[in-house]
């Protein structure tokens, strides 16, 4: 076989040998990618100190940064905003939230290696201060007609609650779960409206409204009874009508 020929093979086996090389370092030296969504729960409260947060292991990832928005959340049992990363550099964290002074926070993660970190992903969190205060009085009509389709009913907003339970004993139709909801009346009969403030750490003592539901405009009155004529001298004639319950 030629000598030349050979040799000719040999370096072009070398060249790509060597350009894939470069290939597998460049795809390599770069930060890695974002990480994936957090996974962990979106509420919490302020007595849970060990609750598990992860992304997915990116093998182009050496170390991992955790941090916090609130600087009294613990991450595997140290402030990361005031210590070096050194204790939250893997892929999974468990976050102590008994020192939290914030309902809401933000918890976020960088991957790192040589060349640099990625974007951070991020995950907001609601903790919960303590069980929530019985909601403020209830505001709203009454009575209410069954013609009556998004009656309003709201209580103050309380920035320590995630959510609102309402309901009401008869046949309304309730539309919302935030400190104002709407009310159907069309299959409903006089009833109370009951609501409770809720967070990770529990739901507070119920707020409740009576309603009064009337099911058609009352009818023409009946004949007015009083006495005609009057004098003059008569300051205190009494009128009257049948009495409609409706």
């Amino acid at each position: 076989m030629n000598l030349k020929f050979l040799l000719s093979v040999r370096r072009t086996s070398i060249l790509l040998f060597l350009l894939s090389a470069i290939c597998s370092f460049n795809a390599f030296a770069q930060a890695p990618s974002q990480p994936s969504a957090i996974t962990g729960s979106g509420s919490a409260c302020n007595t849970q100190n060990s609750v598990a947060y992860s992304v997915v292991q990116d093998n182009s990832a050496t170390t991992y940064t955790w941090s916090c928005s609130d600087a009294g959340v613990l991450i595997n049992g140290s402030n990361p905003n005031v210590v070096d990363n050194s204790g939250f550099t893997g892929n999974s964290v468990t976050v102590d939230f008994t020192g939290a002074t914030s309902n809401n926070i933000t918890l976020s993660v960088t991957a790192d290696n040589g060349f640099g970190s990625s974007t951070a992903s991020t995950l907001a969190i609601f903790v919960g201060l303590g069980t929530p205060a019985q909601p403020s009085t209830i505001t709203g009509t009454t009575p209410v007609c069954t013609s009556q389709t998004a009656g309003v009913y709201s209580v103050s907003a309380d920035a320590n609650v995630s959510d609102y339970t309402w309901s009401y004993d008869n046949g309304a139709v309730i539309t919302g779960t935030s400190n104002s909801v709407t009310v159907d009346f069309s299959a409903a009969t006089s009833g109370t409206i009951t609501v409770a403030a809720n967070n990770a750490c529990g739901s507070s003592t119920n707020q409740t409204k009576a309603i009064t539901v009337q099911s058609a405009v009352p009818s023409q009155p009946g004949a007015i009874t009083g006495t005609t004529p009057v004098c003059t001298s008569q300051t205190a004639g009494v009128y009257s009508v049948t009495n409609d319950p409706t």
